[in-house]
């Protein structure tokens, strides 16, 4: 098995593994940076109108990773799948294909692996049509405004909110959006009414209708302290149904924490693990919620990493790159926020308890 050695391993080559890299590299150090996705494209989901020293962020994304890739003291290795084995020992995969092996040998590692979007279990969420909101999401923006039928947005959380103003904005009819919180943001609610769209507070998709795809939802009361459903059913019409049962940092990545995850209830996210020594997390990974957050902290992580290794990182600069109309810098956390992973059985649907791989500010 060929070794792949350097003095820092970052995982993960989204914006905040970008800042990391970027860091520890001008510290002068040897850098290895890795990724799963097999081109140079960005997976993780933005907001359209966001701007990163004035360019979008795909664009703000490849200038980085080329001038990264153009570094001597730099390694960008694409398509490949790190695994943890016991004892932190770190394996890359070739991915999808599976065909290579290699063995990741480095003095500090940076995990900067993102967080992934929870699904909402309920009857029928297996259902073709019904998909996580960053899926959804990423999907319009690269079909360049094909609509996608009628659609409703199922989240407890206000990122999900934004996604349905968001998708309005595209031209995409959005109908309804049900939010299992009784008080949603009162500055999101008015948005929401001002464009038309139907907001159910305090309610629940309780199942699917449909046979080889989406035809409609049950929509249901719920009561959030108790955890029981309303015996009243609205039926609604919708295409496609977006769902979003809030983040959390990925998993797969456990091995490396001395603690296990928590979950947060006044953020209403899985608080992030406690990094062993020789590892930091930045990014999603570690807790940021907004993309100003996730380029911060992987400059951070880059500096800790240069730092652990007894390296003089220079001056810290406070002026990182400067994120405009992120959108989600300003999230409100209200008193009723809570998790809700589940919904009470209704109806002989099938439900998935998890979703496909999705990653936001990596």
């Amino acid at each position: 098995m060929e070794t792949l050695s350097a003095d820092v391993l970052v995982i993960g080559a989204g914006p905040a593994g970008l800042m990391a890299a970027d860091s520890a590299a001008r510290a002068g150090l040897q850098v290895l940076l890795v990724d799963e996705s097999s081109g140079p494209d960005c997976d993780c989901p933005f907001d359209a109108a966001a701007r990163i020293d004035g360019l979008a962020p795909a664009a703000w994304f490849a200038e980085r990773r080329a001038a990264l890739e153009a570094r001597a003291n730099v390694a960008v290795r694409c398509g490949l799948r790190v695994r943890i084995r016991p004892g932190g020992v770190c394996e890359a995969l070739e991915h999808p294909r599976g065909a290579g092996r290699w063995r990741l040998r480095a003095r500090h590692v940076v995990v900067a692996t993102g967080a992934r979007e929870r699904p909402i279990v309920f009857s029928g969420n297996d259902r073709p049509g019904v998909m996580p909101t960053s899926v959804g999401l990423a999907a319009v923006f690269r079909s360049e405004g094909v609509a996608p039928g009628k659609l409703a947005v199922f989240a407890n959380n206000t990122r999900g909110l934004r996604t349905a103003l968001a998708l309005h904005d595209r031209g995409v009819a959005v109908k309804a959006v049900i939010d299992p919180r009784r008080a949603s943001d009162p500055a999101l609610a008015a948005e929401l009414m001002r464009r038309g769209i139907r907001l159910e507070a305090g309610a629940v998709v309780g199942a699917t209708r449909g046979w080889r795809r989406l035809k409609g939802i049950d929509i249901c009361g719920y009561d959030p302290r108790s955890g029981v459903l309303g015996v009243n059913i609205m039926q609604m019409s919708c295409d496609v149904l977006l769902v979003s049962g809030g983040w959390s940092a990925d998993p797969q990545f456990a091995a490396l924490a001395d603690t296990a995850q928590g979950h947060d209830v006044a953020a209403g996210e899985l608080a992030r693990a406690c990094m062993a020594d020789g590892v930091t997390s930045c990014g999603g990974a570690a807790g940021a919620i907004d993309l100003a957050a996730a380029l911060a902290s992987g400059a951070q992580a880059g500096r800790v990493a240069a730092l652990a290794l007894g390296v003089d990182a220079g001056p810290e600069s406070g002026a990182g790159p400067e994120v405009i109309g992120d959108g989600m810098s300003d999230l409100a956390l209200l008193p009723e926020d809570a998790p809700l992973f589940e919904v009470p059985a209704r109806g002989r649907g099938q439900r998935l308890s998890r979703f496909p791989e999705n990653r936001l500010f990596r």
